[in-house]
């Protein structure tokens, strides 16, 4: 059974996504960067504020508050799905071996899925519900970013 999902507007939220069957592939510079860039990227595109994240080896976290009758689920979807393309491209180029085990099969085509299907997301209520999110993001990421931006 799919929960069903709610865009509470005006709200923080805090998200997170995972890589392709959880392996820590953003333990390397060049993706981590790429995931960074298509953050600011959709910040720019869909005006929302990042408050903080951190790039695990494994999975993103990001606090953000989307603009006024923006879905999540279309920001997450941009940051995940131009992030991926880019590295598909560095992979081809490399002729990395990566591409094998980032390769599924959905609706019996052949896919690159660097990240997994869905995300998890949470509504931050209160002021406090999204400072204990904040809070309780590990600091030892490969990137952490604890920011307040337009």
């Amino acid at each position: 059974m799919r929960l069903k999902h709610f865009d509470n507007f005006g709200h923080a939220r805090f998200i997170t996504f995972n890589t392709h069957n959880k392996l820590p592939l953003l333990t390397n510079d060049l993706y981590r960067n790429i995931v960074i860039d298509e953050i600011n990227h959709a910040r720019s595109k869909y005006g929302f504020r990042i408050i903080a994240y951190v790039l695990m080896p494994e999975h993103v976290h990001l606090v953000l508050i989307p603009a006024d009758n923006s879905r999540v689920g279309y920001i997450i979807g941009d940051i995940k799905r131009l992030s991926s393309k880019r590295i598909h491209k560095y992979l081809i180029v490399q002729k990395s071996n990566l591409i094998e085990k980032l390769t599924v099969i959905r609706n019996s085509v052949e896919r690159f899925a660097f990240w997994q299907r869905r995300c998890y997301d949470h509504n931050c209520r209160t002021e406090e519900s999204l400072w204990e999110k904040v809070k309780n993001t590990p600091p030892d990421g490969w990137v952490t970013k604890l920011i307040n931006q337009k």
